[in-house]
């Protein structure tokens, strides 16, 4: 919400000093004082908004109410908060996970091949990410509960892709240990 006030000052500031625009510098400020009014308020969130659409209602909310209201309880324990790196989509798309060994890269491409026409002029990524597909690679599975137990495979790819992907691998055995 914070970034919202900066937003609108910057709108405010585009606006100054055009007669066209003097109406929507005018809403634009007030629209200013309300957000940084409900930002910094030590009232219920929920009676505000319900107050500023017009609902003059006493009910009480079934669960929570707002973060000044029922405070930090509900929120959960910062330590135990799972923080997800972004992961990168990266450009081109031919570069196999850096897990993947050598003798993996032909079913690695043969699997890109597959997904490309699989995915039937859709972007390919719909069907499955090179991750996935690198996955797929390094472990061989030979059925579906092997298949499904990789990162990105759901019921749906099973559904849809299974019998082609098992095939593909059954089709590309794994290198022999020298």
């Amino acid at each position: 919400m914070k970034a919202d006030l900066g937003r609108l000052v910057r709108f405010n500031e585009q606006r100054a000093g055009d007669p066209e625009l003097a109406i929507a510098h005018e809403r634009g400020w007030r629209a200013y004082h309300a957000i940084k009014a409900f930002i910094y308020s030590d009232k219920c969130r929920r009676r505000s908004l319900l107050d500023h659409f017009g609902d003059r209602a006493a009910g009480a909310p079934l669960e929570r109410c707002c973060d000044i209201c029922d405070a930090r309880e509900w929120l959960p324990d910062p330590e135990t908060i799972v923080i997800r790196k972004p992961q990168s989509a990266g450009r081109g798309g031919s570069a196999p996970a850096p897990d993947l060994s050598p003798a993996d890269g032909p079913l690695f491409e043969a699997l890109k091949a597959w997904r490309l026409r699989a995915a039937d002029g859709k972007p390919a990524y719909t069907v499955a990410n090179n991750r996935t597909l690198a996955a797929i690679a390094a472990t061989r599975p030979a059925h579906n509960d092997a298949l499904i137990a990789i990162s990105g495979v759901g019921p749906a790819f099973i559904t849809k892709f299974a019998p082609e992907v098992l095939a593909i691998v059954a089709e590309h055995p794994a290198a022999l240990a020298a």
